[in-house]
Order: structure tokens, then sequence, then C-alpha cells
């Protein structure tokens, strides 16, 4: 039973685990507003959610006035009673109401369409939807407007798992991903048919992820970390807690060489003061272990021939 509800494609879930929470605010306004009660069977469907819509948003209104908020959803025009139940004029509210269905919606998916309807990019889905139900306005609502398209109309919303999922993805691409390149991944994110690749879609975009432009090209035999993957993988490679710095490194406040020369195999890191701009602040070789005085003046050299002084010692970076 358990996993029926939990990869369940329809909404009846939602009428299981909520249609008793909007029942006792039914109950109130049919009792106290006699244009509620009579309307109440043979209400179209649109006005049924209005009064779900009124239960969940309009709660102290419904303690306060339970009378006029019931007389309102009756009998009122969708243009006067909307803006009162949604606190805003919504474009297509009376569609988008009808298309729900006559079982109210899980808790808070009425704000979400308020939210929804007032976005353009989310207001066309929710009107191309075959139907509107809680799960894709959760989508819709953990999507950025630029991974939205009609493709997520075919996900399936009513898998719990799926929207979990979702949730995840787009919390770990604002983390890992610089602002110039997060566009990208949402394009990229947007054009897929299903959801069942997610993993390995998130694997390659954090993977491919390119990293702010470092303040120097580099040279022959020391180059700039450029992509996540990269600053991952050198970050195993020389057992260090490179990688717990990434969102220094994905914000561009600093950046990572890898430094390979005759003898010598270390990481610098150089980071933009304030005042003094791009320092000079850590080189350590392999399990953070010092390299030689003489390898390293001679990467302080390097550096400072490219106008990025040495900060080392004014500065800790890398834990041990």
């Amino acid at each position: 039973m358990q996993q029926l509800r939990a990869t369940s494609h329809s909404d009846e879930i939602d009428l299981d685990e909520e249609h008793g929470a909007f029942a006792l605010g039914i109950a109130l306004l049919a009792n106290r507003s006699s244009a509620f009660s009579a309307a109440l069977s043979l209400a179209e469907p649109w006005r049924l959610q209005l009064a779900y819509a009124a239960i969940e948003l309009q709660r102290s209104r419904l303690l306060c006035d339970a009378r006029a908020l019931g007389d309102a959803v009756a009998m009122w025009p969708v243009k006067r009673v909307g803006p009162i139940v949604f606190g805003a004029a919504l474009p297509g509210l009376r569609r988008a109401l009808g298309r729900v269905g006559r079982f109210p919606m899980r808790s808070g998916a009425y704000r979400l369409l308020g939210r929804a309807l007032s976005c353009a990019v989310r207001r066309k889905l929710v009107f191309h939807a075959p139907r509107i139900s809680s799960g894709l306005l959760i989508l819709l609502d953990t999507l950025p407007n630029e991974a939205v398209s009609a493709k997520v109309l075919g996900w399936d919303h009513g898998d719990p798992n799926m929207l979990c999922r979702i949730a995840c993805v787009v919390r770990e691409i604002k983390k890992h991903i610089a602002d110039a390149e997060i566009g990208n991944s949402w394009k990229s994110l947007r054009q897929m048919d299903d959801t069942s690749t997610l993993r390995d879609w998130l694997h390659e975009q954090t993977t491919n992820a390119a990293l702010p432009v470092p303040p120097w090209n580099g040279a022959a035999t020391i180059t700039p970390v450029r992509t996540l993957g990269e600053l991952r993988k050198l970050a195993q490679e020389f057992r260090n807690c490179l990688w717990g710095r990434r969102v220094d490194f994905i914000s561009g406040v600093a950046h990572v060489y890898i430094c390979r020369d005759d003898g010598i195999e270390a990481l610098a890191s150089v980071y933009k003061d304030e005042l003094l701009g791009w320092c000079l602040s850590e080189i350590k070789g392999i399990g953070n272990c010092a390299i030689s005085p003489e390898s390293t003046e001679y990467l302080i050299r390097k550096f400072s021939s490219a106008g990025i002084g040495s900060a080392i010692g004014a500065r800790p970076y890398w834990g041990p």
C-alpha cells in the first residue's frame, strides 16, 4: 500500500490526505452562510476550488466572519472574489480552478497556484497542462524560470520522490555552478523528457561546469584549474580539503593553480584582496605538506611576474 501511494500517477493521494482537512471549513461556511449552503451541491468545480482556496488562504476571515466569506465565494464573480481569496487579481483564475477537479489539492498548493498564475512563464504551462495538480504546482515552484518548459508537463508529478530529487538538483546546481554558467544548466534541464537520468545529468553538469576566468592564464608548467571536475580530482590527488572551499572558487573570489615543474608538484592558491587585488596565499604539496623553500621562492617569482603578489603566511587558507 505504501509503495502504491508513493508511486501513484494520480492525485487520489490528495483526496486521501487533504480532503478531511478542508471538510471542517466547508461545514463552517455552509453553517454560517445560507447562500453557500444552497449553492454547495450544485457548485461548478471552479467555485468549489475557490472555496477550498478561501479555507486555506483566508483562515482569519473564515474564523471571524464565515458568513461574509461564504456569501462572497458562493455568489460573487471571480473577478471580485478572486483578489479577496488570493490577495491579488490573477489572470485566468477561473479557468485554472476549473481544471483542478472537484477534490481539494494538498495544503499549500493554492498558494502555489497563486504564484504560478502571477508569473507569465508558469501561467502558460498551467493552462497547457492536461490537469492541474498539487504535484505540478510544487514542481513549477521549485524550478527556476529558465528551467521551465512544456517538457515538464510529461514528468511524473504524482511521484513525491521525483519532486524531492528535483528540489535536490536545483539546490546542488545553485551551490556548485557559477552565475555565469548556471543559465546553460537550466537550459539543459528544460530539455529533459523525463527524470530517469537526473542523477547522471547532475554529475555531468557539476563535472563540466566552468569556473570563473582566472586572473592569470598561467604558463607551461603552471596552469589554472578551470572546471569543478578538475578541482574535485586535484583535491583527491593532493589529499586536501580543497573541495570544501569550492564556494570560493565558484564565486570567483579565489582560484587554484596546479604547478608541475622539474622537482615541483604543488597547488598554489590565490585570492582577491579588497585593497591589494589578487594575492598568492598558499603553496602546498601532496597532503598539505610544505615544498622546499627554493621551490616556493621560484613559484612566488613566477606569480609576481604575472602581477600577483605574495601574501603567504598572512592568511590561512586550507586546513590540514
